[in-house]
């Protein structure tokens, strides 16, 4: 049995959730293409502080853990997971 199956599903979309939010804030406005430096640039800024205590926690549930926050599927309706 996995503890952590969906621990990983919910980290892989709330890391594309913020990385996503992150690119269009930045780059939305632009007309032209993104040199891939800054693309990347942009990319791991997002990553150093992506999960922060203050939006993301993880809780446990019948003995798997998951991660909540926003981005993040509410597995379990009315238990508070997910935003």
């Amino acid at each position: 049995d996995d503890d952590f199956e969906w621990f990983r599903c919910d980290a892989c979309s709330a890391s594309f959730f913020k990385i996503n939010r992150t690119l269009h804030e930045t780059i939305a406005h632009r007309t032209s293409v993104v040199p891939i430096l800054e693309f990347m640039e942009i990319v791991e800024k997002a990553c150093e502080t992506m999960f922060t205590k203050n939006e993301y926690g993880v809780k446990q549930h019948e003995g798997k853990k998951y991660l909540f926050g926003p981005g993040v599927t509410d597995h379990i309706p009315g238990q508070g997971f997910g935003q």
